[in-house]
């Protein structure tokens, strides 16, 4: 099995839920009317069920697991709930 060497990158994109959202109950149907303003019914639908079913994690969480990992992050860009992290083999 190769391992990341030292210095080496990882980039990792995905829907991350942030920790500091006071109300998620809130957070989650703003975020689904704008699906459903902007993309329409199904995307709003196929939101709900990633939500749902995808078991996205939240952000303390993974940031945890890449710390253990040996990465440090380097780049953290959130846009929503989408997050990219772009990390560095220590």
């Amino acid at each position: 099995m190769e391992r990341l060497r030292d210095g080496g990158r990882l980039y990792l994109g995905d829907v991350v839920f942030p920790s500091a959202t006071a109300d998620f109950d809130a957070s989650f149907t703003a975020l689904i009317d704008d699906v459903r303003a902007n993309a329409g019914d199904e995307m709003a639908r196929q939101t709900i069920r990633h939500i749902k079913a995808e078991f996205s994690t939240l952000d303390w969480i993974l940031e945890g697991m890449i710390a253990r990992a040996g990465l440090e992050i380097i780049r953290k860009d959130c846009k929503g709930l989408l997050t990219v992290y772009v990390c560095e083999k220590k």
